[in-house]
């Protein structure tokens, strides 16, 4: 299981531009594809929009040594 945290800018409808931050657990090596669905899946489970509505931008990640 890798665990990576991550940093970016997402635009939320109808509520702007945000800063986000936060980690994510994959069961192998994430691509940063995957991290950033997974990012904009988060953001919209929290703001109550849908995932395909959230953009993800100025996105960084790190994966951190297990």
């Amino acid at each position: 299981m890798a665990t990576y945290t991550w940093s970016a800018n997402v635009l939320i409808p109808g509520q702007g531009l945000h800063d986000a931050r936060g980690a994510h657990r994959a069961t192998g090596t994430a691509t940063e594809a995957e991290l950033k669905a997974a990012v904009a899946r988060d953001v919209a489970k929290r703001h109550r929009c849908t995932a395909s509505e959230v953009l993800v931008i100025d996105f960084t990640y790190s994966e951190l040594p297990a």
